[in-house]
């Protein structure tokens, strides 16, 4: 196993954008709101249902790390849901800024993606999946606020090491012919998830990205005040009741272990570039052992008390793949039962997300953002990113340090490469899951790029 330790340096002669001068010393403050759903919201998602809240394994929670360098604040948020609509996180975003004063894009806001959470997008599950959506702009802005509201001084540092035992790519080439047709009736798949390794798996579709990142931060004793962690991988389980799965298990082990050396602590793990990746794990012995090696990399970081910090975003227009006519007509028919067509299981699912989609705008804003710390940079993306796409940003980042954060700031699906797209299987086909065009990765990796590289400057 490959062990990289990755420590905050500060550069000479560096211009910081919208941040606080080099020198000025950090500030941090933690904070978790419950969020678990009542009983009667549903956990259904926009494929795959999962019954009712009735049961609740572990709670769910939004948890915050506020962080404060001279007068620059910056807020990281993440949530134990699928996912989060964009709308969700603009009310969110204003609610804060009305709040406490923090600039509406100095917020971080992620969503975990738990499958054993309600979905917090607009799905017309009934009122009591509505109630869940609204009480989040209330009890996440909540959060963020006490975070800011318990800032204290601080020392920050990060590092990384490699977990490649707990993630692969679970899309895989199948031999010709050996697929099934899609929802739509058609045979044109090369791709399938979940497809191998069987007799008719040829190869893995893409790559995965091992690297299990922690930003730490302490008090100038070196008691621990909060982590943020980030691993790809997609989530450990699904279905049968309420659970923030390994991300909960994660969060509560590093706060035992960390949080008994001083005062109170939050841990937090948000989810990186795992849109084509699968766990290596059942949910406990995975959160364990990712606690386990974040709490032995804390041990070997050297802090900082003084780091700059920065924000750079922007929104670019994404055309949607809206269906034509045909595509319209073929919905229409599948839920009034004319259609007789073999196809996928998923059709009737399918066939209603695409009236759903008819219905979106010809082009959706895709918010992207980068957050600096130091010679640290955190690229957020609204999407589930595949691995190779979070590899090239990466690898064309400028800094010492770069990790990437998916469904963040909004939901806006699957985020193929124009490559995958033309592999076909579930993450492609277009539906509110997947409603960005092809050739929408490469503009958003290009920008995420651009926005890394302003920042450094």
């Amino acid at each position: 196993m490959r062990e990289q330790l990755l420590i905050a340096v500060l550069a000479a002669g560096l211009v910081w954008v919208q941040s606080a001068v080099a020198g000025q010393a950090l500030s941090v403050g933690v904070a978790k709101v419950d969020i678990t759903p009542k009983p009667e919201a549903p956990l259904s998602g926009p494929v795959g249902g999962g019954g009712k809240a009735t049961k609740v394994f572990d709670p769910l929670y939004a948890r915050a790390l506020a962080i404060q360098s001279g007068d620059t604040r910056i807020v990281l948020c993440v949530c134990d849901v699928t996912m989060m609509a964009s709308e969700l996180h603009d009310r969110i975003r204003n609610r804060v800024h009305e709040r406490t004063g923090l600039p509406k894009d100095h917020l971080l806001v992620s969503a975990t993606h738990t499958h054993r959470s309600p979905r917090a997008v607009e799905l017309e599950l009934g009122p009591a999946h509505d109630e869940f959506r609204n009480g989040l702009v209330d009890r996440v802005a909540g959060a963020v606020g006490q975070a800011l509201a318990n800032l204290e001084p601080a020392k920050i540092g990060w590092a990384s090491v490699e977990k490649p035992e707990h993630c692969r790519n679970r899309r895989w080439l199948i031999k010709p012919g050996s697929l099934g047709p899609n929802p739509f009736g058609d045979r044109t798949d090369k791709a399938a998830m979940y497809g191998g390794p069987g007799k008719n798996a040829i190869r893995v579709a893409g790559p995965v990205d091992p690297e299990f990142f922690v930003l730490s931060a302490q008090r100038p004793d070196g008691s621990q005040i909060g982590l943020y962690a980030n691993f790809s991988i997609h989530y450990g389980a699904g279905g049968g009741g309420v659970s923030a799965d390994y991300f909960g298990v994660f969060a509560r082990a590093v706060e035992k272990d960390l949080g008994a050396e001083g005062g109170p602590m939050v841990a937090m793990i948000s989810n990186g570039t795992s849109g084509d990746i699968a766990p290596g794990g059942k949910p406990e012995p995975l959160g364990n052992s990712l606690a386990a090696a974040a709490v032995k990399l804390v041990r070997g970081i050297k802090h900082r008390a003084e780091l700059p910090i920065s924000v750079h975003e922007s929104e670019i227009p994404i055309k949607v793949r809206r269906p034509d006519a045909e595509r319209v007509a073929w919905a229409k028919a599948v839920l009034d039962g004319t259609w007789k067509k073999p196809a996928h299981r998923w059709k009737d699912k399918f066939a209603k997300s695409a009236l759903w989609l008819s219905e979106y705008p010809e082009t959706l804003p895709v918010r992207l953002q980068v957050t600096r710390i130091g010679d640290l940079a955190i690229a957020a993306m609204p999407c589930e990113v595949y691995a190779e796409t979070g590899l090239a940003i990466k690898e064309a980042s400028p800094f010492a340090a770069t990790f990437n954060v998916s469904l963040a700031n909004g939901y806006n699906g699957y985020l193929p490469t124009p490559e995958q797209h033309a592999l076909g299987g579930y993450t492609t086909w277009p539906a509110i899951s997947s409603c960005l065009e092809i050739n929408a990765e490469p503009r958003i990796r290009t920008e995420v790029i651009r926005l890394l590289r302003s920042a450094e400057r």
